[in-house]
């Protein structure tokens, strides 16, 4: 009995051995295909040599919505899915550092941006771009939002990585932007109630109030003299009755901000642009197509 249970730990503290070895060569490769590190490397290599250029920041909204090849002015598309206003103020305070010459900060402002805070999300895939940004961005997350749940949800992704290797991304160009080119086709919205209900998910966060880093954002343009444009990217009508139905404070409090008048930013509301032919310019319920996104980014470049 005794041997067999030498034998069971010399197993295990074995393969705990060749685990850690394994996590310890493969760690930052695994971290360096991600999203949010390959949109710090085009951030790193484009901020230096560009003068004058926009910063487009936000989440998924503004990912799919712009496309600064389209637009009259130099620009980098750093938003990317899940992405809240916390992590966007960390990547504006390295593209300052990069390079202060930004002429522009565009900031979409989603319905859900009030409670887009990636470190309470449960949602596995927003669980493991918490990781990826404390790690691209040295973000200081509370030391409460890495619970073993999530550590482990974290190792289970990395797992995936070192038995399947997937390839290099290729979805976006040399600026941020998503590659896929606008065609002739249309899309089937639906789903649109679960939608607004996953956006909501977080019931502890107030949709009524402002997200705390909006103003974080805002100040520091204000001090560094960069003008800051808040844009509301177009939406669906169904998606627009669906929240008001399942959450009228959020709309009230975007309404509100969409109707005031401020010293310290400019709005551009587009919630409406695409009210015809939706099926057209949205791949689904508050994402654009890629020829919304081409049209709205033509529309919008005066605009900015």
């Amino acid at each position: 009995m005794a041997s067999f249970i030498i034998k069971v730990c010399s197993f295990i503290l074995l393969a705990l051995i060749l685990t850690g070895a394994l996590l310890t060569f493969t760690w930052k490769p695994y971290f360096k295909g991600k999203n949010v590190n390959i949109k710090k490397n085009i951030l790193s290599k484009q901020a230096p040599t560009l003068k004058n250029y926009v910063l487009i920041l936000g989440n998924s909204h503004a990912q799919f919505a712009f496309n600064t090849a389209r637009m009259n002015q130099q620009g980098i598309n750093m938003a990317a899915p899940s992405q809240g206003m916390m992590e966007d103020f960390a990547i504006l305070k390295q593209a300052f550092q990069l390079n202060p010459s930004i002429n522009k900060v565009a900031l979409v402002y989603s319905y859900h941006s009030n409670t887009n805070v990636l470190h309470f999300s449960t949602r596995d895939e927003e669980v493991i771009r918490m990781f990826e940004y404390a790690n691209a961005y040295a973000i200081k997350y509370p030391s409460g939002a890495y619970t073993p749940k999530k550590c482990l949800s974290l190792l289970s992704n990395w797992g995936v990585y070192i038995t399947k290797r997937p390839g290099a991304r290729n979805d976006l160009d040399p600026f941020g932007n998503l590659n896929d080119a606008c065609k002739a086709e249309t899309f089937k919205i639906t789903g649109i109630s679960e939608r607004v209900e996953q956006h909501f998910n977080q019931r502890s966060v107030i949709s009524n109030k402002p997200n705390i880093y909006f103003d974080s954002i805002r100040n520091f343009c204000l001090t560094h003299g960069i003008p800051l444009t808040v844009v509301i990217t177009p939406y669906t009508q169904a998606y627009t009755n669906e929240l008001k139905r399942q959450q009228p404070k959020a709309y009230s409090f975007l309404n509100t901000l969409a109707n005031t008048n401020s010293s310290s930013y400019k709005l551009i509301d587009c919630r409406n642009l695409f009210i015809n032919q939706e099926e057209y310019f949205f791949k689904d319920a508050d994402h654009l197509s890629p020829c919304g996104r081409d049209s709205f980014s033509t529309y919008i470049q005066n605009l900015l």
